[in-house]
């Protein structure tokens, strides 16, 4: 009789149950994501229209407020800034 503890086995035995076995717990694939620096840059721009659009307001400037808007709707918006937010570590 060959007991099973003297039998030389090729790999770890908690490798090979594994094998081929999909887990419950993988994350399903989400679309691309930005990558950090671009996440950085989409951010940067958003903070840098915001003030500027908060200083035409101020100055009640509505022909720049417009513009600068127009220029912040264009890069994506409240959307793509809050998208950027969360690929930023």
């Amino acid at each position: 009789m060959v007991s099973m503890y003297n039998k030389k086995t090729s790999g770890s035995i908690l490798l090979s149950r594994n094998k081929g076995i999909k887990r419950k717990f993988d994350a399903p694939k989400t679309p691309a994501a930005l990558s950090s620096k671009a996440g950085r840059n989409v951010i940067r721009n958003h903070h840098t229209l915001q003030k500027q659009l908060a200083v035409a307001l101020q100055n009640n400037d509505t022909e720049a407020a417009q513009t600068i808007q127009g220029k912040i709707d264009a890069s994506g918006g409240l959307e793509k800034y809050q998208q950027a937010s969360v690929c930023v570590p």
